[in-house]
């Protein structure tokens, strides 16, 4: 006897395991210093992105439950405004960026709003495929402390 369930969920498990395969293969094409490229170009479209408002670039740039969450609240009246308020005139770098594994990096960023206090946030970025080739997505963030 065939059980719906088990059939359905096969299917999601291969197709999963297809689309893994075929992110290894497509990464595998691309040296460490390619990958460390898309990677900070991810980081700098992200500050852009905050500086604007532009909420339809953070939308393509975060991705899980993360991007998610974030695009909950870039859905809201006014955020676009809120962010150029809060990131105007911010000032932004790339302390550290590495890779952790062969699809993922990892990058220490320095945040200074006002000039007077710096918060010291870690992003975690993802390879993904794009139509336009592989691009890091930013899945999560973690604010490592902040200097006054």
């Amino acid at each position: 006897m065939n059980r719906p369930g088990r059939l359905s969920m096969f299917r999601i498990v291969a197709a999963l395991g297809a689309l893994l395969l075929s992110l290894a293969v497509y990464s595998a094409g691309l040296d460490e210093e390619e990958k460390l490229s898309l990677a900070r170009d991810a980081v700098e479209s992200y500050f852009e992105a905050l500086s604007a408002g532009d909420v339809e670039q953070l939308g393509e740039l975060l991705v899980g439950r993360y991007g998610d969450s974030r695009k909950r609240i870039m859905g809201h009246a006014g955020y676009d405004e809120r962010l150029r308020e809060a990131y105007s005139g911010a000032r932004f770098d790339i302390n550290e960026l590495e890779l952790s594994t062969s699809t993922e990096a990892v990058a220490l960023t320095t945040m200074d709003l006002s000039g007077e206090e710096q918060s010291q946030v870690r992003l975690f970025l993802r390879l993904t495929e794009a139509a336009e080739g592989p691009q890091y997505r930013i899945y999560d963030e973690a604010v490592v402390g902040t200097v006054y």
